[in-house]
């Protein structure tokens, strides 16, 4: 397969393949690198895709592995580093603040 086929592919799936990469993620910014994250590795294994075949099946199952990896990793990561809440008084108020080890998706 060849870079223009796969322009074709992107032009003719590529804003289905993002909306569905919205719904997964429902945050934009995340959307956004899942689909960078298919499309490249679309990029990389041209090989794999026919173009006589259901090309939108496969890039929308590529999109479901990625998601589930970066779900896996940010579960992984949380274990080892738990979010923790505490109060903390600022300017004589009270304020909740809560500190993270990693953005949540």
């Amino acid at each position: 397969m060849t870079i223009q086929i796969l322009e074709q592919i992107i032009e003719r799936h590529g804003k289905e393949i993002y909306s569905f990469c919205l719904r997964l993620t429902n945050k934009k910014e995340t959307a956004e690198e899942l689909y960078q994250d298919t499309w490249l590795y679309a990029c990389k294994n041209l090989d794999k895709i026919d173009d006589d075949r259901n090309v939108r099946s496969y890039l929308l199952s590529v999109a479901i592995h990625h998601w589930q990896n970066q779900k896996r990793k940010y579960a992984w990561r949380k274990r080892i580093i738990p979010e923790t809440e505490y109060r903390e008084e600022a300017d004589g108020e009270q304020v909740d603040i809560v500190e993270e080890g990693l953005s949540k998706y």
